[in-house]
Formats: structure tokens, sequence, C-alpha cells
């Protein structure tokens, strides 16, 4: 005979139904599946009982109204029935008569007749359970029993929600990895990104040396020599003739000259270039090379009547030439932009970085002009730069958020820190900053924590951890302390569940 059919309620848990067929000991089970039912709903569930059936060697029957219902079972493998007549469903017990009770008639009547107890009626099975009424002579006893069995099962229930105060589920699931590339722009006062305008000033004098030059040659000096002829012939002095001072200051005549007895003059140059030259007068009365005419140092002789003049020596005289304004100029702008975005630097907070982009605005005085004769000039340039610092932690929010938009249905990022990278790929002095960068993450699938704490609450361990393998994770471990009992805590906070994402080393999600 198969065993009493097992009703399902609609609201019922395939985990509970595997429960109920683990107790029964019957080989044969029909199992009543009301429309709506949540069991009937899945093939999931179906293929689950299915392979649950062979492994506790049961062969299941299922006996539903819902022409779905039996078609999902059919197509498991299932025999499926409309109802329990078709199935073929157990004879109900006929009703038992009144103990006790006995039909009196007069004697005359002829001997006492006990009316028939009239064949109990057996209805058709519906899907609801049938439940047979207990017998009127049921014994004080028996109810006794009743009673203090269920008295003792109210008080294992007591024990083991004081016994068993807490569980502790750790679900493990394998994270995916998930990355994004995205472009963030930024201006002040606009989200995502926190832009700040600051500014600074800073003034730098410097002295520095003039490097241009006015160079003066030398010039020589220049007179007459006169010539003086005491004897009577005339004599032919050729250009180029060298008359020299006792200290042997030379000049060359510069002309020939015939000199006849008497005076003739002819102009002198210094043969050497420089204020040297400048000689007193009559200094000049050495004839040099007088061609071998033993009568010229007898006959005739020079003397520089006036003195000579017009000799220099070479000046070399230093100015300031443009290229040193703009050499000046460029060394204190370049040490005053470093000085800049210290400032400017400095102004930013801990979670700040200055853009790269700043304007300056740099002024240049010097207490000299171009060609001014000076050896040192001072020079003092004014600068002002205008720049924008951005939050770093805000770029990153944005490109978190922008790799949350990208997550699969379902899944969630993990409670791993998003790794972050950016550069700026464009900005100006006004605060307009672009970055672009990429963010990598991991997702895990979502899991509804209270609807799984309240679903495993006061349940058995066996149960739940059916109902936990429907759970798209990895695996599920329940542990219970200080004792393992058979049922789960009453108190939702008494039992814990700690979700473990598996990324090769990454983080825990414990709720």
């Amino acid at each position: 005979m198969p065993a009493q059919p097992i009703y399902l309620d609609v609201e019922e848990e395939i985990s509970e139904l595997i429960e109920r067929l683990r107790r029964t000991s019957a080989q044969d089970v029909p199992v009543v599946v009301p429309s709506r039912s949540r069991i009937g709903q899945s093939r999931f569930n179906f293929r689950l009982l299915r392979d649950y059936a062979r492994q506790f060697g049961k062969r299941i029957a299922i006996i539903s109204s819902d022409a779905a219902v039996q078609q999902l079972a059919s197509d498991n493998g299932f025999n499926a029935f409309a109802d329990m007549e078709e199935y073929g469903a157990p004879e109900a017990e006929p009703a038992l008569p009144l103990a006790g009770v006995a039909l009196l008639a007069p004697p005359a009547a002829g001997p006492a007749l006990v009316p028939e107890a009239a064949p109990a009626r057996v209805p058709k099975m519906s899907m609801a359970p049938q439940h047979r009424m207990a017998s009127a002579s049921s014994s004080g006893g028996r109810t006794a029993l009743y009673i203090g069995a269920a008295l003792i099962v109210l008080v294992a229930l007591i024990s083991a929600a004081v016994i068993v105060p807490t569980a502790s589920i750790t679900l493990t699931a394998r994270a995916q990895p998930l990355s994004d590339t995205a472009n963030i722009d930024a201006a002040p006062g606009a989200a995502p990104v926190k832009v700040r305008q600051i500014t600074a000033k800073k003034d730098l004098s410097q002295q520095f040396k003039a490097t241009g030059v006015h160079d003066t040659p030398a010039a020589a000096a220049s007179g007459l020599v006169t010539y003086t002829n005491s004897c009577g012939p005339t004599y032919d002095m050729k250009a180029g003739q060298i008359v020299s001072t006792t200290s042997g200051i030379q000049f060359v005549q510069q002309a020939e000259i015939k000199v006849p007895p008497g005076e003739a003059s002819v102009n002198i140059l210094a043969v050497l270039p420089g204020v040297a030259g400048n000689v007193p007068d009559h200094t000049i009365t050495q004839i040099n090379n007088p061609r071998n005419d033993p009568s010229i140092p007898l006959c005739l002789h020079a003397a520089n009547i006036s003195a000579t003049a017009s000799g220099t020596d070479e000046v070399k005289q230093t100015y300031i030439s443009q290229g040193d304004l703009d050499s000046a100029k460029a060394q204190l702008e370049g040490d005053l932009r470093g000085q800049v975005i210290d400032d400017l630097t400095r102004q930013a907070q801990s979670t700040e970085k200055l853009a790269d982009t700043v304007d300056y605005q740099p002024t240049f005085t010097a207490d000299h002009k171009v060609n001014d004769t000076v050896a040192l000039f001072a020079a003092t340039v004014s600068m002002t730069g205008n720049g924008a610092v951005y939050s770093v932690d805000d770029v990153k929010a944005a490109l978190k958020a922008d790799l949350a938009k990208h997550v699969p249905a379902g899944f969630a990022l993990t409670d791993n820190p998003v790794q972050s990278d950016f550069h700026v790929s464009q900005s100006t002095a006004d605060g307009h900053i672009s970055f672009a960068g990429t963010a990598k993450g991991f997702v895990a699938p979502r899991l509804d924590f209270d609807k799984i704490r309240n679903r495993l609450l006061g349940s058995s361990t066996a149960s739940a951890r059916i109902y936990l393998q429907t759970l798209p994770v990895e695996s599920a471990d329940v542990r219970e302390k200080p004792l393992s009992l058979p049922l789960l805590p009453f108190l939702s906070s008494h039992i814990g569940i700690k979700y473990v994402v598996d990324t090769g080393g990454a983080g825990t999600a414990t709720q």
C-alpha cells in the first residue's frame, strides 16, 4: 500500500518537502501540490525533488489539478495525476458505532434490533488534506499521553532556543573582475569633482653683470720732425725713415723730403700706437740707419720742434646689451615659477592636487636700459600665478561611480577597494579640467541577507543546507555554537551570515 499522501501548503519550500520525504518510511509517496504552489512553479524544484527521490529510494507521484504542474512533473520523470481518485487513494476506514449505546424495543415486538452501521462514505479526494476524527471512545489516558508529548516537544524547543544561542552561516562566492575606462570633466562649482581656483604672487630682485663691450683701439701719436743741414750738399730723406727718441720710441717719416742746407720738416707717426708716443718737444733726435753716409751724422740733425700728440691706448667699455636684459628676465621668471608653484601647492588641502596648467603673469623692470655703459645692473620680476586644485578623492569616486553603472544585473561590487588610476588630459587656468582614467574592482552575486536569515529561522539544519544550495554561491557552511542541534535558532539576532568573496586574497563582507 502506498503511504498517506503528503499535502503541500502554497507557501511551502522545496527544502521542507525534502525533509518530509526523508522522515517517511514508505517507498511509494504521493505528493499533492495545490494550485499556485511555490514548489510547483519551478522546474528546478522538480529536478531537485527527483535527485533526492533517487537518493532516498522513493517513488513519488505528483497529484495536482494544475495542468502546468502535471506537465513539469512529467517532464522530470514523475507520474502525474489530476486527483487522488485517479491516482487510487486508500479507502477511508469505516465510521465506528457509538460505544455503550443499545436500542431498546417492546418485548412483544420481538428481539431488539441493532441497525447496521452505514458504510463510511468515501468522498472524492480534494487538494486539501483530510483529517480523520478521533474516536469518541478515546480514553482519558491517551489524551493525557498526547498532552505530555506536546509538553515535551515544547520544552525541547525552548531548550534548543536557549542552548543554541548562535548559528554561523558562511556563504562563499567567486568574484569576477570588472574594469571600466572613463573620461571625467570638472569645473569650479560643478559636480562631480570639487575644483577651487587659487592665486599666488611673488617678487624677486637680483643684480646682474653687463656683458656688452665697446672696444676702442689704440691710436699712434703723430707730429713733425725738422731736419737741419749744416753742410753744403742736399740730403734726400725717403719715406719710412725712422727717427727716435734717446729712450728708443720710434717714429716713421711719412713722406720723402729733400733737405738742402738749412731746415726742412716732415710728418712722422709713432711706430707703436698708444700714449707712449706722446713725447715732449726736442726729444726725437736720433736718425736711424744713416745709409752709411759718414757725413750725415756730422751735417744732418733732427728734432721735433713741438711735442707729438693723439697717441691713445686701447679702451674697452662694458655696456648693457638686449641679451643681458632678456637673460635676467628669463632667470628671474624661472626662479619665480618654482616659488609660485610651491605657494600654490601649499594652498592645496591634503586630498587636493594642483592641476598642471598655471597662468603666469610676470612684470619685468631694470634700473638701466640697453646700451648703458655700466658693469652691473639690477632687475626685478613681479609674478602672479593663477591655478586650480581638484579633489583626488572626488575623481576616484567618480570613476568608481562610473564603474558601478557597468555592474551586471544581480551582482554588486564587493567590499574590495576599487583600484583607480587617472591623469589630467586637459586643463585650463580657469579650472576646467578633463581626466582620463580607469577603475578596476570585483563583482559578486547580490544576496538579500535579511531574507536569507528570516528563511532560516527555526528550520532544521538539513532543510537549511538544502535551501542554501539554491543560492548563487560556490559553497555554504552552517555551524552552531555551543552545540550542534537539528534546529537553527528562532531569533534572527542569533543567526550571523558571513559572505566571503573569493578573489584570490580578497576581503569578506560580514552580516
